[in-house]
C-alpha cells in the first residue's frame, strides 16, 4: 500500500488479479529549509507553486485528456485548501514525474504532491507529511490476457511497465522476478504501448489510478 503524505517541498484495476506486497502511502513534500522560513517566502511572495504530475487520475489530471486544459483531481484541490488557508494564490506546474524531485531541489517549487512515497533517498531532499492515503497496488494487463496472466509468478518472462523512478518501479524490480522492466515517463505512453501490444504485457498502477485507464478503455482489466 502507497501511504500518501502533504507537506511542503509521488510517490494493480477492473479485475484485481493480484497485489504486490508492498503497500504505499501518499504524501505531499516540502523542500528542506525550516518551516518558518519556507512559509515566510510562500506568504512574502503571495504564491504557493506546487509541483506534480498530472498523468495520475483521479489524483491529478487534465480535464478532458486536454494536456493544456484545466489541471483537476483530489490532490490539486488539497493544494487549492492548502494555498487558501495561507491566503495566497496557488500556482501548479504540471512536471514530468522523475523530475519532481529536481525542480524541488532547484526551489523552482515549494511544495510537491503527487502520489510520493518517502523512500531514504527522498527524505535527503525533502520534508514529508502526515500520511493522508493508504493506496494498493495493482496490475493492468490486456482483456485477451486474462486466462495468461493470474498472478505474479505468471508475469516471469513478461514485459512489465512502470513509471520512470516512481515506487511501482522500484517495487517491481524487488518482487517481480524473472520479468523485463519497462521504466516510462509518462503513464499515459505505458498505457498506450499497453494497449497497442508494444513493449509491454502489463503495468503496475496504484488501483484507482488503474481503475481509472480501465474504465475509459474497455480493453483492459
Amino acid at each position: 500500500m502507497i501511504k500518501k503524505r502533504l507537506g511542503f517541498n509521488r510517490t494493480f484495476a477492473g479485475v484485481i488479479l493480484f497485489s504486490l506486497a508492498l503497500l504505499v502511502s501518499q504524501f505531499g513534500i516540502l523542500g528542506y529549509a525550516d518551516d518558518a522560513s519556507a512559509l515566510q517566502k510562500i506568504k512574502k511572495s503571495g504564491k504557493l507553486v506546487v509541483g506534480t504530475s498530472a498523468d495520475y487520475p483521479p489524483y491529478e489530471f487534465h480535464l478532458l485528456n486536454d494536456k493544456e486544459g484545466e489541471l483537476v483531481g483530489i490532490d490539486i484541490d488539497i493544494a487549492k485548501a492548502i494555498a487558501k488557508d495561507l491566503g495566497v494564490e496557488l500556482e501548479v506546474k504540471d512536471l514530468i514525474f522523475s523530475k519532481i524531485f529536481k525542480e524541488l531541489g532547484a526551489g523552482k517549487i515549494d511544495m510537491a504532491i503527487a502520489g510520493l512515497h518517502p523512500t531514504e533517498e527522498r527524505k535527503k531532499v525533502a520534508q514529508f507529511s502526515d500520511v493522508y492515503y493508504q493506496a494498493i497496488q495493482t496490475v493492468v494487463i490486456r482483456k485477451d490476457n486474462l486466462k495468461k496472466i493470474n498472478s505474479i509468478e505468471d508475469l516471469r518472462g513478461k514485459k512489465v511497465g512502470t513509471q520512470k523512478d516512481s515506487i511501482q518501479e522500484s517495487m517491481a524490480r524487488s518482487q517481480i522476478t524473472g520479468a523485463v522492466f519497462v521504466a516510462m515517463d509518462d503513464i499515459d505512453d505505458l498505457v498506450k504501448s499497453l494497449r497497442t501490444k508494444k513493449d509491454i504485457d502489463a503495468v503496475i498502477l496504484e488501483k484507482p489510478v488503474a481503475q481509472s485507464y480501465v474504465h475509459r478503455f474497455k480493453d483492459l482489466a
